[in-house]
This record gives structure tokens, C-alpha cells and sequence, in this order.
């Protein structure tokens, strides 16, 4: 690793986390916000799918961009229309106001996401920006530890917009860094097309970029699996607040608290999944991970008939466990799935983010349509989690390791 990359490398843990940071922080004042705005605290989920929503669609857009320009203009351009969105935020009267400025915040923030995960992949071979991705995962691991807390800190002092007064200040923080750190990238394939071809011959190309993609078997399995992982994800964060502080009677510290637990073991856990994985290879670490998450939807709904309204607390056990199945299949999944583009890391990145995110949300929000309650609604969508296992199982079993990295002409950039 050169020097400049290994320079740059927090900041892009930090764009990485921008996302997750966005939404722990203000998961305790969801009650303090629907009495602000006179909302149900339901209605206020949808900050939390909305938000999810442009994170997806906005890295389709986001990700072609950035093999077109580089990834430092995409990078500061999503970090100011973040910071403009938590702006608006503070100022809101009315709850639409507030999902207008989340719908920004997810749009600057998929051009973050995008602009990190392409990065790894420009600078590293794949097994390696798989390694990176699953330390990441790690520090996103971190966001449901310490954001909650401070966040409620933050707005037991000063209110709910305080929560946005703090992601104004990081993106402010993150715009010195990427003016400063981000070296001025164009990547190599993108360059060279812009100087021998026509616009109409680039677009060309990226339609060739785009069905290369989607026809790829290992990228459409490896990214479905990472959009079952983030729905269900998305699904307990914003079931936890209504399972501790209004089943459980917790208050929001102590709902912090017990969410940041939760976060410290994502954390442990994507420590060692880098090293499940070298030992027996991605696709059966991915396959445990399912197998894990499968175990904890069936406690769900076991102990939801049972004990579960009783002990309501419980089901804090159940998603934790989850949280290291989480970590065995995220960035894990990602990295398997940018495996063969590294001449298209941007538009790969973008596909893959839009099916985690914006199908990520939808999963969350399909699962509810049934009216379960808040135990059978999060089993739910850990139980969807098993639907691609036979196929981790089958390639881990008899996989041809050619299959896993086919891009073998691409090496990383020098930075």
C-alpha cells in the first residue's frame, strides 16, 4: 500500500460511515420528533426508508459519475448536498420539510458511499478491497455503539436539532479532509475514453459496463444477498426504539445503551469475518452468516409467543447475534461482488449500493405490510436471509476460484 492510500484510508472509513452515522444518531429522539411535529412515531420511520430510498438511487447516478470524473468531485459534491439537507432539518416545521432534507442527506450521502467503496477497489485487488470492505463494515459497527448515545446527549442538552446541528459540523469536517487528503483522481479507463472517444461511444461503453453487470451471476447472488442483509438491518433499527422505550419502558439513554451493546459485538464480530473468510473461503462465510441469521429469526418468532412480550428485552439477544451474522455476509457479499469490475469499479459500486440500500428499504417496508408485531416483523426479514444459501453452499463447495476475481487483467491503481 503506498503511502498516499494509506493516507487516505480514514477518510474513507469516514465517508463509509457517514450513512449509518445519519441514522443511529437520531434513533432516540424518534419519540421527542413525532410529538415536535405532531406525528405518530410510525410516521417518522419514514426519515429512516426515504433516507434509505435516495442512498440506493442516488448511487446509480453517483456511480457512473464517478468513473466519469473521479471519485474526489463526486465525494465533495454528495458531503455539500448532506450538509444542506441537515441544514434544512434543523429548520423544519413540518414533517415533510424533514423527509425533503433526509431525501437529500441520502443522496449526498450515496455519492460518499460510492465514492468509498470504488476507491478500495481502485487501490486494492480484490481479495484485498474485500478485506478493507469487511474492516469498514467494522467502523459501521461502530455508528449503532456510540451514535445513539451521543445523539441522545446531544439532544437532552439542546434538543432533537442538535442531532443535524452534528452531521453539519462532520460534513464540514469531511470537506476540509476530501479537499486536503483525496488526491485528484480520474480513473485510468475513463481517461483514456474521453481523450480517443465521443460521447456517444462512452455512453456506449457504459451501457457495455452495465450489461457485463447485471449478467453476472456471482455479482446478482453477492448483492441480493447484501440487500437481505441491509433490510433486515433496517428492519431491527427501527423496530429497537419501539421494543425498548415503549415495550420495555427504557429511557432513551438506556435505550442508547443497550443499542451501542448490540454495536460492540457487529464490532468484535467484523474483526474476525476477515479471517473466517481466508480460512474457508467467502462463499461458505457468507453461507454461515445465513445460517446464523436463520437461527436468530427462528428465536424471534419462537420467543414472541412465548416470553417475548414479558421480557420484551430479550429481543436485544436475539439481534445481536444477528449483528455477527450481519458481518459475516456484508463485506464479505461487497467485496465478492466488485470482485471481477475493477475497470468499473464506480458503476459495480453503484449497482451494488442501490440493490442494498434502496432494496434494503423496501424489504423493511414490505415486511411490515402484514402487521406482525415487532418480534415477527424483524424474524421476518431475518428469515429471508435464507433464501440464498443454497447457492453459497453449492459455490462454496465446487467453486472455481476463477469465478471469484475474473477481471484477472485489472490491478489497482497506483496512487
Amino acid at each position: 500500500m503506498s503511502q498516499t492510500a494509506r493516507n487516505t484510508l480514514p477518510l474513507i472509513f469516514l465517508l463509509a460511515i457517514l450513512s449509518p452515522m445519519s441514522i443511529d444518531i437520531y434513533l432516540p429522539s424518534i419519540p421527542e420528533m413525532a410529538l415536535w411535529f405532531n406525528a405518530a412515531e410510525s410516521d417518522l420511520h419514514s426519515t429512516l426508508t426515504l433516507f434509505m430510498f435516495c442512498l440506493g438511487f442516488g448511487q446509480l447516478a453517483a456511480g457512473p459519475i464517478a468513473d466519469r470524473l473521479g471519485r474526489k468531485k463526486v465525494a465533495l459534491g454528495g458531503v455539500v448536498l448532506f450538509i444542506i439537507g441537515a441544514i434544512i432539518a434543523i429548520f423544519a416545521k413540518q414533517l415533510e420539510v424533514l423527509n425533503f432534507a433526509r431525501s437529500l442527506q441520502g443522496l449526498g450521502a450515496a455519492c460518499g458511499s460510492v465514492s468509498a467503496f470504488a476507491w478500495i477497489r481502485d487501490n486494492f485487488a480484490a481479495e484485498e478491497a474485500g478485506r478493507w470492505i469487511s474492516y469498514i463494515g467494522g467502523a459501521i459497527g461502530l455508528m449503532p455503539t456510540f451514535a445513539p448515545i451521543l445523539g441522545s446527549l446531544l439532544a437532552l442538552n439542546w434538543g432533537w436539532q442538535a442531532n443535524f446541528g452534528f452531521m453539519v459540523i462532520a460534513g464540514l469536517f469531511l470537506m476540509a479532509g476530501i479537499m486536503m487528503r483525496f488526491a485528484n483522481d480520474a480513473p485510468i479507463k475513463m481517461a483514456a475514453e474521453e481523450s480517443q472517444k465521443n460521447d456517444a461511444m462512452i455512453k456506449s461503453g457504459l451501457k457495455s459496463d452495465l450489461l457485463e453487470i447485471i449478467t453476472n451471476r456471482q455479482f446478482l447472488i453477492s448483492s441480493i444477498s447484501g440487500m437481505f442483509a441491509m433490510g433486515a438491518i433496517i428492519s431491527y433499527a427501527t423496530h429497537a426504539p419501539t421494543v425498548a422505550i415503549t415495550m420495555a419502558g427504557m429511557s432513551s439513554i438506556g435505550f442508547s445503551i443497550l443499542f451501542g451493546i448490540n454495536g460492540l459485538v457487529q464490532l468484535v464480530s467484523s474483526l474476525f469475518a476477515p479471517t473466517v473468510s481466508k480460512r474457508i473461503g467467502p462463499h461458505l462465510t457468507i453461507a454461515l452468516g445465513l445460517v446464523i441469521a436463520g437461527l436468530a429469526a427462528v428465536g424471534l418468532w419462537t420467543l414472541d409467543s412465548t416470553i417475548g412480550q414479558q421480557y420484551p428485552l430479550i429481543f436485544f439477544a436475539l439481534t445481536a447475534v444477528f449483528g455477527v451474522a450481519f458481518n459475516l455476509i456484508f463485506g464479505t457479499a461487497a467485496g465478492l461482488a466488485l470482485a471481477p469490475f475493477g475497470h468499473c469499479a464506480g458503476t459495480a459500486a453503484a449497482l451494488d449500493g442501490f440493490a442494498r440500500m434502496a432494496g434494503g428499504a423496501l424489504i423493511a417496508t414490505l415486511v411490515t405490510l402484514p402487521g406482525l408485531s415487532a418480534f415477527n416483523t424483524v424474524a421476518l426479514a431475518f428469515g429471508l436471509l435464507l433464501l440464498p444459501l443454497p447457492w453459497f453452499i453449492k459455490d462454496g463447495m465446487f467453486n472455481n476460484q476463477e469465478e471469484i476475481n475474473c477481471d484477472q487483467q485489472y490491478q489497482p491503481q497506483a496512487a
